[in-house]
């Protein structure tokens, strides 16, 4: 029979099947006959919601508002961003505006408040390591080197002493600039 090519076969229930499959040719007939057309009618009738699906989901209205979802998340998340950087700008800005130099021990101490684990004496050794500072033992022993001096980030304040004895003599001590504070904090944090 017609009806037994059809992948119906097995499908439904035996009373069924014993009408479906019978052995009547013209009955194989109506049935693959209304088998086919149901068939042909769903697939027709599924494309056309996947085209029309496809066609809303496509349509500029559809777009552009999932595009404004997009940028909408970007921005919250540059907000966020910012905001968690408004600690660290206020801190560049202060120190770039500030008009007096800290030790070196005091650029440790904020280093340290910005998560960089140092103190004095790591600080001295990555400076001369990294060369902003001399490492030849003698009078200039962790003074600025030529560059970092060009490059504004220390000043040395000379120190005049008088002894007891008569003799003076002169102290100098290098002193981290507002510009180098906010270079070696944007250093040691990876900026």
């Amino acid at each position: 029979p017609l009806i037994s090519r059809l992948p119906f076969q097995g499908v439904f229930p035996p009373y069924w099947e014993s009408i479906f499959f019978s052995s009547s040719p013209p009955l194989n007939y109506i049935f693959s006959s209304a088998f086919s057309y149901i068939l042909s009618l769903a697939l027709t009738i599924a494309r056309q919601y996947f085209l029309q699906l496809e066609k809303d989901w496509n349509s500029p209205e559809k777009v552009m508002v999932r595009a404004l979802r997009i940028a909408d998340k970007r921005i919250k998340a540059l907000e966020a961003k910012t905001e968690a950087d408004r600690p660290k700008v206020l801190f560049a800005d202060s120190v770039t505006a500030s008009k007096s130099s800290i030790l070196v021990g005091e650029m440790a101490k904020l280093l340290k408040q910005n998560g960089v684990h140092t103190g004095q004496n790591r600080l001295f050794e990555t400076l001369r390591e990294k060369g902003f500072l001399i490492k030849r033992q003698g009078s200039d022993y962790n003074m600025p080197t030529q560059k970092s001096m060009e490059m504004g980030l220390f000043e040395i304040k000379e120190t005049v002493i008088n002894h007891s004895d008569g003799h003076t003599s002169v102290n100098k001590t290098p002193k981290v600039t507002g510009k180098g504070q906010q270079y070696f904090v944007n250093m040691f944090l990876g900026h």
